[in-house]
């Protein structure tokens, strides 16, 4: 049974998730090299500030190992594998705030549940021969390090209402944020 915190979430961000899940219609995006790397890009160029911004914090005591979470080094992975240089990806997102760690793990409930989406992204992909390291994420162990975020998510919930709404704004921010960089920077679907 979802936690408290968990079902706040889910409620407050569903329809910013399926907002960016129209727009990214992955199938579309997955399906030619060329538009997968312009969607990997994108990530990158959001997931890396993001992932600056949160290693600013000081995680000791949250039960979340942040530098075990990144992504960033995933993406990169991929698109050198589809030929782009480290340095081509160009201008980054600007990222909504993270001040504290309630508001960190608002950010990382949108990462780390992309880690979920991500095992039925790679389905898709099938026998293709596009790089798939960033959608792998943590591989048979993605059940596993979702249940650990979620039992710290629940414990960052339980310190006060105020860090509950921190969490679950910042949460939303986020998704918003990610739509918006992906509008901005990638072409609509055909």
């Amino acid at each position: 049974m979802p936690s408290e915190i968990l079902r706040q979430l889910r409620a407050a961000t569903l329809a910013d998730h399926q907002r960016l899940e129209r727009f990214l219609a992955l199938e579309w995006r997955t399906s030619e090299l060329g538009r997968y790397r312009d969607l990997l890009t994108a990530f990158l160029a959001y997931y890396e500030p993001l992932e600056t911004a949160l290693g600013r914090l000081t995680w000791n005591g949250s039960g979340v190992d942040f530098e075990d979470r990144r992504k960033a080094g995933w993406l990169r992975a991929d698109l050198a594998h589809c030929g782009l240089a480290a340095g081509a990806v160009g201008p980054r997102a600007e990222v909504p705030p993270v001040p504290d760690l309630p508001a960190a793990f608002g950010a990382l409930y949108v990462t780390e549940g992309a880690t979920l989406g991500g095992r039925q992204i790679l389905r898709g992909l099938g026998a293709s021969t596009l790089p798939r390291r960033f959608f792998a994420s943590y591989g048979e162990a993605v059940p596993e390090r979702w249940n650990e975020f979620l039992g710290a998510l629940e414990r960052q919930a339980a310190a006060s209402a105020e860090a509950s709404a921190a969490i679950v704004r910042t949460a939303r921010d986020v998704f918003a944020g990610l739509r918006a960089w992906f509008q901005r920077t990638l072409p609509a679907a055909l």
